[in-house]
């Protein structure tokens, strides 16, 4: 009997060394998650692009967009802003891979964030072949795209209610690509193949810093499923896409309060007059003595808090000890 207790012992330890890494993947299962971007990038497009020198800005002008705004846009039918994405997938559970989703891009139309004409604009999604930075209506050569591997159009989405404007992607496409050889998560917003003059339209998004009222990030609903799944060839679910989530508010701005803050209220302290009364200064108190001690010296004169814990390796080695005299011994019963 001893000899089938080691056997069934080693069985065991020999099971879990094999299945303790499969555990994560088996337990991940499937579902849906909203996820947003961790890095997302704009950049300018001149006629220039076009030429041996590449995309070079000719004007020296800067953005006269808005700050921590993305673009995409055509003027005439040539194209004039592209902007990527980068969807952390790693908020996705561990040992899961996207199959399928939707991408939100709720518009922003303020004053100075260039939106117009966005039931008219013709974009698409395409995949990306390297690594998405953030980057801010640079007019430097941006990713490849290769929308010959994956492509999607976005769905232009009217305003309603307290809802505003927006595009939506299916990226059933896309997550079938990313398991090749484009960048997983990489998400390129690109005018469409049949742009052309007299095509004139922007469309601007709130990147995911922007804060204020009415401000709605980029969002998608991604669905995940176990790695060991085999998803090639299959249809991507058709998927609802991520609620309208709202910015946080901007944090508080102690220049509102100077009285220069550019339109923002101004709370100005009362003037002080001859006829203003006046408290007096209140006497200095010393402060209490302090003898500062040493750590080392605290330490040797209090002593250890917890010395029973050095205790601890004595009892697990007993513990141990014990279990396996029990997991051992003949399955015989002891008579006196």
């Amino acid at each position: 009997m001893r000899v089938a207790s080691q056997v069934l012992l080693g069985l065991c330890l020999t099971t879990g060394a094999v299945l303790g890494p499969a555990l994560p993947v088996f337990a991940a299962g499937s579902g849906t998650m909203t996820v947003k971007p961790s890095a997302e990038a704009w950049y300018r497009v001149t006629p220039a692009c076009g030429l041996p020198t590449g995309c070079v800005d000719l004007t020296g002008a800067p953005s006269q967009y808005s700050a921590d705004t993305l673009h995409v846009g055509v003027n005439a039918g040539q194209e004039e802003a592209r902007t990527y994405l980068q969807l952390d997938l790693g908020q996705l559970p561990a040992g899961t891979k996207p199959s399928g989703g939707t991408l939100l891009l709720p518009v922003a139309d303020g004053g100075n964030d260039g939106t117009r004409a966005p039931e008219t604009a013709k974009l698409r999604a395409c995949a990306v072949k390297s690594e998405v930075k953030d980057v801010d209506g640079a007019f430097t050569a941006p990713p490849e795209v290769d929308c010959e591997i994956a492509t999607a159009p976005a769905n232009f989405v009217p305003a309603t209610g307290d809802k505003p404007a927006a595009f939506t992607v299916d990226l059933g496409s896309l997550t079938d690509a990313w398991q090749g050889d484009v960048r997983p998560g990489a998400i390129a917003l690109v005018p469409a193949a049949e742009t052309a003059a007299p095509d004139s339209w922007h469309v601007a998004f709130s990147d995911r810093t922007r804060t204020g009222a009415g401000v709605v990030p980029i969002s998608a609903a991604l669905v995940f499923v176990s790695t060991s799944v085999d998803t090639s060839g299959d249809q991507a679910p058709v998927v609802e896409p991520p609620p309208f989530e709202s910015a946080p508010a901007p944090a508080f701005d102690s220049g509102a309060f100077s009285g220069d803050s550019g339109g923002s209220p101004s709370f100005a302290a009362p003037a002080i007059t001859a006829e203003t009364p006046l408290l007096p200064a209140p006497a200095p108190v010393a402060a209490p003595d302090q003898q500062v001690v040493p750590v080392a010296q605290s330490f040797v004169q209090q002593g250890f808090r917890y010395p029973a814990v050095f205790l601890l390796p004595l009892l697990l080695a007993v513990g141990a000890g014990w279990i396996g005299r029990a997991l051992t011994r003949d399955l015989v019963e002891v008579r006196p």
